[in-house]
């Protein structure tokens, strides 16, 4: 994934609210679950 940071086996980015909806649409039709959007500021699960 383009600009993101590894973080032990695993990839993480910080998007914008801008990116948002279509990070959250791949999120939602990704067909094995591997797309997680967390809130960095309450560490709240999202996706």
């Amino acid at each position: 994934m383009k600009g993101c940071e590894k973080v032990g086996d695993q990839e993480h980015r910080m998007i914008t609210e801008e990116e948002f909806p279509q990070n959250r649409e791949a999120a939602e039709c990704c067909p094995v679950n591997v797309i997680h959007i967390i809130d960095k500021d309450t560490g709240e699960k999202l996706i």
